[in-house]
C-alpha cells in the first residue's frame, strides 16, 4: 500500500491547515450545500457531464469528509485510518492505471 505518499500528502495537508488556522481563514474545503443553504433555488438543470478545469474547483459538494481535507484537498488524518487505507488504494490506481471515471 502507497502509506509512503500519504503520509507527504498529511504533511503538505497539516501545514496547510496551521496556515490557514493562523491567518484566520476557514481551513477545510469550501461545502457547496452549505454556501446555497442562504439561496432561494427555484430549478436545477441536468448538465450531464461537463469538462471543469481544475483551478475552478475549490471545495466539496456536501459536508460529509470535510474534515478529511484541508483547503489545499490533501489530506488530514492519521496514517493509522481507514480513510487513508481507502486514499491510498485510490492513489495506487490512479498512479497504475490513471483516472478512467469521471470525478
Amino acid at each position: 500500500m502507497a502509506l509512503e505518499p500519504y503520509s507527504q500528502a498529511r504533511k503538505l495537508a497539516v501545514k496547510n491547515f496551521r496556515s490557514d488556522s493562523s491567518r484566520g481563514i476557514y481551513p477545510y474545503l469550501q461545502v457547496l450545500d452549505e454556501i446555497l443553504s442562504y439561496t432561494d433555488i427555484v430549478a436545477e438543470t441536468e448538465l450531464g457531464l461537463v469538462d471543469i478545469p481544475l483551478e475552478s474547483i475549490v471545495g466539496t459538494k456536501s459536508a460529509g469528509r470535510t474534515n478529511a481535507f484541508a483547503s489545499n484537498f490533501m489530506p488530514l488524518l492519521s496514517e493509522s485510518s481507514e480513510f487513508s487505507s481507502k486514499w491510498s488504494n485510490l492513489y495506487e490506481s490512479h498512479m497504475k492505471e490513471g483516472i478512467r471515471d469521471p470525478i
